[in-house]
């Protein structure tokens, strides 16, 4: 989404988190508890596929984002 935290970081959609932090991700289910135990604020290292290439970014968390208006 434009101007998301995802976004803001240079992910793009399509892109496929494979590491955050260091950490594999290879379930959505790790994802969320790689993510889970942090805070709003913190900054995390992740590293994403996009097509072929492998690429890294920090993002950081948010508390909760605004809906999605259409």
């Amino acid at each position: 989404r434009p101007n998301s935290p995802a976004a803001k970081a240079g992910l793009k959609a399509g892109d496929v988190i494979v590491e955050i932090e260091g950490q594999p991700v290879e379930r959505q289910a790790q994802l969320k508890s790689l993510i889970n135990p942090r805070y709003a604020g913190e900054t995390l290292a992740l590293a994403v596929k996009r097509g072929d290439e492998r690429l890294t970014f920090s993002a950081e968390l948010v508390a909760e984002l605004q809906p999605y208006a259409h």
